[in-house]
């Protein structure tokens, strides 16, 4: 038959011829797909976070010294002042609250007590020393100041600052990290006092706590009122 050669199957007597390629088409099995090849994925977005808890450090020097000289009968003011210095990572700032120490006197008192009965007391208000003012308007007193001019008694331990009653010594609003490095934030603490010839002659003292709060720290509330 030459190229064109047939397959012969013999069905009910009858013989049926069938081209080869018509036999091949007619058994080809196609499993159909997507044409090229692909694969399925699937992704997840997590949150880093790392927490850092504010830091805060405080430093004030160990002794004030007030030196008065020789004081007059109408009475004498003299001041004498020491650097604050405070360090923190808390980006709202820091306040720092001033008061008497726990169980410690706001009194100056002679080192001789109780021997010598005389003392400083604390100014009776907010009194300013500057211009015709050169001296507290009561004798024998005594006060501190934040900026050299503007005094306030000193209050007992555990007193909080109020509107009508003043413990915060200085307040910041922002962190003292600086270039990437942790500074400090310096201020001037001034004592100032008043005497006249009635006091006696030697060296009076006290001791004052100064406390430094994270302005973010809830516990900033056990000492200011008005925040």
């Amino acid at each position: 038959m030459g190229k064109n050669k047939y397959y012969e199957k013999k069905r009910g007597g009858k013989l049926i011829l069938l081209p080869i390629l018509a036999l091949l088409a007619i058994c080809q099995i196609v499993v159909a797909g997507g044409g090229e090849n692909t694969s399925a994925a699937s992704s997840a977005i997590t949150e880093t976070v790392v927490n850092i808890n504010s830091v805060i450090g405080i430093s004030a020097p160990s002794t004030i010294t007030v030196d008065m000289g020789i004081p007059t009968t109408a009475g004498k003011f003299a001041s004498g002042s020491g650097t604050i210095q405070v360090s923190t990572n808390d980006p709202t700032g820091y306040s720092v609250y001033l008061t008497g120490t726990n169980g410690g006197s706001v009194n100056l008192v002679h080192e001789n007590a109780p021997a010598v009965s005389s003392v400083f007391t604390p100014i009776g208000s907010t009194q300013t020393i500057s211009g015709g003012t050169t001296k507290f308007s009561v004798n024998n007193t005594w006060g501190w100041s934040s900026n050299g001019s503007t005094y306030y008694p000193l209050k007992a331990y555990g007193q909080k600052h109020t509107s009508s009653v003043t413990t915060r010594y200085r307040r910041t609003n922002a962190s003292t990290i600086s270039g990437g490095t942790m500074g400090t934030d310096s201020s001037t603490l001034t004592i100032g006092a008043t005497a006249n010839t009635a006091m006696t002659a030697g060296s009076y003292s006290t001791h004052i706590l100064l406390t430094a709060v994270a302005n973010s720290d809830s516990a900033i509330s056990d000492y200011d009122d008005t925040l």
